[in-house]
């Protein structure tokens, strides 16, 4: 599987655009970047243009960016 996240900002808001390509899978969902300097959560909104699979309900977590001293984590939510 090939993940890819890009964080942007629209009106004052971040969203984050994850595609998930691999064997018979073809994601496209939007999220909703919600967070500090230190978390940052991924949270379903909706899906975008392409996706071919339905599975996430709206306010589903689907990551969650983390940071603790040096070091960054990812922990998967729903994704």
């Amino acid at each position: 599987m090939i993940y890819t996240i890009e964080i942007h900002k629209e009106n004052n808001e971040y969203y984050g655009d994850i595609s998930i390509d691999g064997f018979q899978t073809r994601q496209r969902i939007r999220t909703k970047a919600v967070g500090d300097k230190t978390t940052i959560y991924l949270i379903f909104e909706s899906y975008l243009p392409g996706n071919v699979q339905g599975i996430y309900g709206e306010g589903d977590i689907l990551l969650k960016l983390e940071r603790k001293d040096s070091k960054k984590f990812i922990q998967h939510g729903s994704v």
